[in-house]
């Protein structure tokens, strides 16, 4: 069947949130680095609740690795809406891989009023009949422009190819929270606020 590229608009929501865990790997942390998960979230609700998911799917995976109760979650507000071309789909070339992802978010969270996040339909639904939306990157807004156009030409990072639009997300506040308990807990990293 012939995809039809542009075809759809996704109906972005225009508050969510990206969300960090804490992780360490035979009880010592991992530098404080943050891991980003690629879920763009609609609550915090829904955030502690996948987080038990996440906790157990990823500890079974990788051995010695422990998902701490702390995660990040940050407020995002959409800004923009990014068109796609199909020419994003002709030649993805690079992956991104955890190490390169995990300096870009590192970047973020030492400074993330000079971001935008790019947020990315799946064409992925969930059982509650809304639509998946991926956190793909962080971009610094000098050169906004290139350095989008770069990552949609060159990244493997899945996006729907029937969209017509991606998104960019403003930062607007960073928070820490026990995903177990939903109560507000120091932030280790990234504590200022974007506004």
């Amino acid at each position: 069947m012939k995809v039809k590229y542009q075809s759809r608009q996704p109906l972005f929501p225009q508050r969510g949130y990206m969300v960090a865990a804490w992780i360490t790997y035979d009880e010592r942390e991992y530098t404080n680095l943050p891991f980003t998960l690629t879920r763009l979230f609609r609550s915090r609700e829904e955030i502690f609740s996948y987080m038990a998911q996440y906790k157990s799917e990823a500890e079974e995976k990788y051995s010695g690795l422990i998902v701490l109760e702390s995660v990040l979650v940050v407020s995002l507000k959409l800004d923009t809406l990014v068109p796609l071309k199909k020419m994003y789909w002709q030649a993805p070339s690079v992956e991104v891989d955890l190490i390169n992802k995990a300096a870009a978010f590192l970047a973020f969270y030492d400074q993330p009023s000079f971001h935008k996040i790019l947020v990315t339909p799946r064409g992925v639904y969930y059982e509650n009949g809304q639509e998946e939306f991926l956190v793909a990157i962080p971009i610094l807004e000098s050169g906004l422009e290139k350095k989008l156009e770069a990552f949609m030409r060159t990244s493997k990072h899945p996006v729907d190819p029937t969209a017509k639009y991606a998104a960019l997300y403003e930062p607007i506040k960073i928070e820490s929270y026990n995903w177990k308990t939903g109560k507000k807990s120091p932030v280790k990293r990234g504590s200022e606020t974007a506004n």
